[in-house]
């Protein structure tokens, strides 16, 4: 078999400079159409759940839509794929329905929208840490393909680099000024509880921690509290089918083997990375490779990546 993974995040027509490089409606059609052309068949996460469950390995290829972060516009989507009859999957964090805050990724996605990465540069220079911090180059080639080597330090630097309260008094003083409001935005920016409840009658949705920071910075401790609240917030709501996690960010960096035992004992079946790998069995279901958007048909970066795609007719 062949498993395709799509990852998506924004889904809205209006583009950015910097900052937010959403999907439109146009170009997630467009997508799928050339995904179904290269011989794959669409899949729900119950659908991959039988498959794992059965021993025997088809040579069929299959592709599995998923969208982070729970975002409201994320719903059009799911309504865009729904009309065609394709299944997707949405991967939601806590913190916002709890704290009444959005995640750090947002603020910084938000803040790049109004501040150049020229500017978010200078203004890191005059953060000593910022100065002293080494930054492994090629790393940030992978974690940050599409950024520019300033806009790379910069996500790095304040996803990776600055613990959590660092790195909130930073993106909260950034964000008050460039943003404005926050509490006003919040409500309209992700998906209400309402909303996940419809994607969770479909079995659509999944596990994406509270915080959505790289558990991969965090001791196994604070990572299995990121998971259990997230888990114990999306029961709350009345979820009753979640059997999936994507780790925040994904990169190798990001990832932990010591979660699969705790991630199994929730019932959790599939866990997603965001390694860019065609998963060829089912073999090791909790470190699921993904293709970003970008990496794959009609995506910006497909040049680069089909190789690792294989069997290419387009």
């Amino acid at each position: 078999m062949k498993l395709l993974v799509v990852n998506f995040h924004y889904y809205r027509e209006k583009t950015y400079g910097s900052g937010i490089y959403p999907t439109s409606r146009k170009q997630l059609l467009s997508q799928v159409d050339l995904i179904h052309k290269n011989g794959y068949q669409f899949c729900s996460l119950a659908e991959l759940i039988a498959l794992k469950k059965n021993s025997s390995i088809d040579d069929k290829k299959y592709c599995l839509l998923t969208f982070d972060d729970g975002l409201k516009e994320q719903l059009e989507a799911f309504s865009d794929l729904k009309k065609l009859g394709l299944p997707s999957h949405y991967f939601v964090c806590s913190r916002p329905y709890i704290e009444k805050d959005f995640l750090d990724v947002h603020k910084l996605h938000l803040i790049k929208t109004k501040v150049s990465d020229g500017k978010l540069h200078e203004l890191m220079l005059n953060n000593k840490i910022f100065l002293e911090f080494d930054f492994n180059l090629e790393l940030l080639k992978v974690q940050y393909r599409y950024d520019s080597l300033k806009s790379a330090k910069v996500k790095y630097f304040i996803n990776f680099g600055l613990n959590a309260i660092e790195r909130r008094i930073l993106l909260d003083s950034l964000f008050e000024t460039a943003v404005g409001n926050m509490a006003s935005a919040l409500k309209d920016f992700y998906l209400s509880k309402d909303d996940i409840q419809l994607l969770d009658s479909d079995g659509f949705v999944g596990l994406h921690s509270h915080s959505h920071d790289s558990l991969g910075t965090l001791s196994l401790e604070q990572s299995l509290e990121e998971i259990q609240k997230n888990k114990s917030f999306l029961d709350s709501v009345g979820c009753s089918k979640i059997k999936s996690f994507s780790y925040p960010y994904g990169g190798k960096s990001a990832v932990r083997n010591d979660l699969d035992e705790s991630l199994t004992l929730m019932g959790v079946e599939f866990a997603f990375t965001m390694e860019r790998k065609l998963n060829l069995d089912l073999s090791s279901p909790l470190t699921l490779g993904r293709f970003d958007t970008n990496d794959v048909f009609g995506g910006r970066n497909f040049d680069n990546s089909k190789h690792a795609l294989g069997g290419i007719t387009l």
